[in-house]
């Protein structure tokens, strides 16, 4: 899983790289040439909403989401874990609601066959499977996380864990 996970942070790295190349070659044809493009505004915004919910498993393997984590290094050990649980349940909890909807809008996406209403559309429903895709693999890194803070030796206990 932390493999397929650093290859969805890869992907996701690219996806990022991709859309600055396609907004500075709008820039460039905007600004020098006096021909702007319809489609690389829409073909960036999806690539975000891509690396946003590939990258998001892998951001929570290395610990890289924003966290108060002064606070919990004064903590000992035991309240320490505690609180990495319960910060780990909440945000399954949350991501678990936040799938149950992409999937159920997802469904009515294909069923009524919506198409995303910009410049260049697609069905909505590849975007919807794209986050379900990512809020899964999310869910899976979440049960990881859980796994290996029970794991931990007493010593071992602190707020990151897999920071390259």
């Amino acid at each position: 899983m932390r493999t397929f996970n650093r290859i969805l942070g890869v992907l996701a790295g690219l996806f990022i790289l991709l859309m600055s190349l396609l907004n500075t070659l709008e820039v460039i044809l905007r600004s020098v040439f006096n021909h702007p493009t319809l489609w690389t505004l829409p073909i960036s915004q999806y690539l975000l909403l891509l690396a946003a919910f590939f990258g998001g498993a892998y951001c929570l393997q290395t610990d890289g989401h924003v966290n108060v984590d002064f606070i919990i290094e004064r903590l000992g050990r035991r309240k320490r874990t505690v609180l990495l649980f319960l910060g780990y349940v909440i945000s399954f909890i949350y991501v678990a609601v936040v799938l149950y909807y992409a999937v159920q809008v997802a469904i009515l996406s294909g069923r009524f066959g919506w198409d995303v209403v910009t410049t260049f559309p697609i069905p909505a429903v590849i975007l919807y499977s794209a986050m379900i895709f990512g809020l899964g693999v999310l869910i899976l890194t979440l049960f990881l996380k859980v796994s290996d803070l029970i794991k931990q030796k007493d010593t071992d206990i602190k707020p990151g864990g897999d920071r390259p």
